[in-house]
């Protein structure tokens, strides 16, 4: 961390009042840009530019040569080809978590529905995993969520343990956003535990790395994971991510939250002529 302030990746005037604009921002944000209409959309961005769309009165941002399905995880049997195409599978599971729940039921129309974990175990990620493939699946602290990967969700997709990462989250000072504590206390982390469907590890993946960054305001806005995974994929990988919540150039994604992150409002546009929205309806396609 030092080394990082050294060069200048952190601020020094940083604001005292806990984040409270972006804190505000994020909430009306996830308030003001829920539509259950934005299930059961599928299409994508063929071209090498990303584009302005929009969906439902709303405006969004469609990276390059993406693709994106917008349906519940129990459809993806019927909604994609399971011809082992992915080297790589991410996914972020809605973890069941009572406490959450409670929270959650002020906004329900802006929380993400949970599920079991026998219920994630059942999704066929071996059946879209190439025979080299690595997956990756974001998990909480708790115990049991770990133990269920590498108990019941790894076995069931035909996946061998490999590796548990570590995002750190910092502020913008480059200090951990709360203290390292005891389990079940509040951790300055999350994990990513990886695995891959060979028996062997032949790519070397290795074990306890850590990702650090300021973590978005807006909840559950985990950081892409493309360049720190890239070096153990073929040069040219096929990437797919489940219970994803954006869209990424030359990534598939499937979610019920896909574009939510792709809102127009959270991002500059830089490029004047990209102002102009895209009514092409290759592009955005509705069931």
């Amino acid at each position: 961390m030092s080394t990082a302030r050294l060069k200048g990746f952190f601020g020094e005037n940083i604001s005292s009042d806990n984040n409270e604009a972006a804190r505000l921002a994020s909430k009306k944000f996830y308030l003001d840009t829920y539509c259950h209409k934005d299930e059961n959309l599928f299409g994508s961005n063929d071209t090498n530019d990303a584009i302005i769309s929009e969906a439902h009165d709303k405006k969004y941002v469609f990276p390059e040569k993406c693709t994106f399905y917008c349906y519940d995880v129990r459809e993806i049997e019927k909604k994609m080809e399971l011809n082992k195409q992915y080297d790589f599978i991410l996914l972020d599971p809605p973890w069941w978590n009572k406490s959450i729940r409670r929270k959650k039921m002020k906004y329900i129309e802006a929380s993400y529905k949970m599920m079991y974990n026998e219920e994630l175990a059942k999704i066929p990620v071996g059946k879209l995993l190439h025979s080299n493939g690595i997956v990756a699946v974001w998990c909480t602290n708790a115990s049991s969520h770990l133990n269920s990967i590498s108990n019941e969700m790894f076995p069931s997709w035909g996946v061998t343990y490999r590796a548990k990462w570590y995002w750190i989250k910092v502020t913008q000072a480059g200090d951990t956003i709360c203290n390292f504590n005891l389990a079940p206390g509040k951790q300055p982390y999350e994990l990513l535990i990886l695995g891959s469907a060979l028996k062997e590890d032949k790519m070397n993946i290795p074990d306890g790395k850590l990702v650090v960054s300021v973590p978005s305001a807006v909840h559950s806005h985990k950081p892409p994971v493309t360049e720190i995974i890239k070096e153990y994929l073929p040069s040219e990988p096929k990437c797919l991510e489940i219970f994803a919540r954006y869209l990424l150039p030359e990534w598939t994604s499937w979610g019920l939250e896909i574009l939510k992150f792709q809102h127009l409002s959270l991002y500059q546009i830089l490029d004047e002529s990209k102002k102009k929205v895209e009514n092409d309806t290759d592009n955005k396609k509705r069931d």
